[in-house]
């Protein structure tokens, strides 16, 4: 049987300016992990105080058991 991804929640937020906001985003997108984003929030008056929430799941795949036996020959 294939093994299958199994999702992981996870939330994260972050306050700040704008900058630190974007890149926080950046780094999220160039992440070597699959990353599927539920909710993004944004909150701010202006680019200096800046929250943003967010709701994602990341996914784990379990190891495929190839069944390999060693055999000694002489």
């Amino acid at each position: 049987p294939l093994p299958t991804p199994v999702p992981i929640p996870f939330s994260a937020a972050v306050a700040g300016s704008a900058d630190k906001v974007f890149t926080f985003l950046s780094d999220t997108e160039r992440s070597i992990r699959p990353i599927s984003v539920r909710t993004l929030e944004l909150k701010g008056s202006d680019g200096s105080n800046v929250l943003l929430d967010i709701s994602a799941d990341t996914y784990y795949q379990p190891t495929k058991d190839l069944r390999i036996s060693t055999k000694e020959i002489k």
